[in-house]
């Protein structure tokens, strides 16, 4: 058999085949973009998910740590929390809502509370104490904010405690009432009336300005009374 032998060689070419046309647009966009954009979307919805549960184990870690009994770390987490908090906060419509989070909202309230109760003396602990109510003027949950507050804020507490906690109340009145909501303020205005009458001329200074933030007859009238402070500060 010689080399011209090769039976595909001696096929005839069909002279009626159709002619050969370059691919559509829309044969590329359904081959390579469509698929490319479903790909795009699932990567983006994990991408999502993932940041999601990577901030809940964050500031799940972050308590865990402000709880620790060793100081560094609780610190550690308190400093950590706190960033958290403020980012957050700075995201606007974008964030997590962390303030908001009713979990971490009670986490904090209640060690706080445990804080006040065990009344450690130590200055490490005022200071701890001092911090969880400062925290808490970032936080936006009223119900679960204003027992531990009260609690806070009461005579027999350390100062710095006390004026934290009326700083914290303070920036939840007027975030309150920027919202329409001065009712669930109003429910404050009786107990910073009685810390305005304070034997500390700070509390009673803090006091005097947390109580121009509500918008009630006893608050105006309680102002009038201390406009006749003997402490000018006031």
């Amino acid at each position: 058999m010689t080399a011209n032998s090769n039976p595909s060689a001696e096929l005839p070419i069909p002279e009626d085949l159709p002619p050969v046309k370059p691919p559509s647009v829309g044969f590329i966009v359904q081959l390579f973009v469509v698929p490319g954009l479903i790909v795009a979307a699932i990567v983006g919805i994990w991408l999502l998910f993932g940041r999601l549960a990577t901030t809940e184990q964050d500031w799940r870690r972050q308590l865990v740590e402000l709880q620790n009994p060793n100081e560094h770390r609780r610190w550690r987490g308190a400093m950590g929390l706190s960033q958290m908090l403020k980012a957050d906060q700075d995201l606007g419509a974008g964030s997590q809502h962390l303030a908001e989070n009713p979990e971490l909202v009670t986490a904090i309230a209640d060690l706080l509370s445990a804080e006040i109760q065990r009344n450690g003396q130590r200055e490490e602990d005022l200071q701890f104490q001092a911090f969880l109510a400062r925290t808490l003027g970032l936080l936006d949950t009223p119900e679960a904010m204003l027992p531990v507050l009260r609690q806070a804020m009461r005579p027999g507490v350390d100062r710095e405690v006390r004026k934290n906690a009326l700083g914290s109340i303070a920036v939840l009145v007027d975030r309150l009432s920027r919202r329409g909501e001065s009712s669930t303020a109003d429910l404050l205005a009786a107990e910073v009336i009685q810390t305005s009458a304070d034997e500390d001329a700070l509390i009673r200074q803090l006091s005097a300005y947390t109580l121009g933030l509500f918008d009630t007859a006893s608050a105006r009238n309680r102002l009038q009374v201390l406009l006749g402070d003997t402490n000018h500060d006031v």
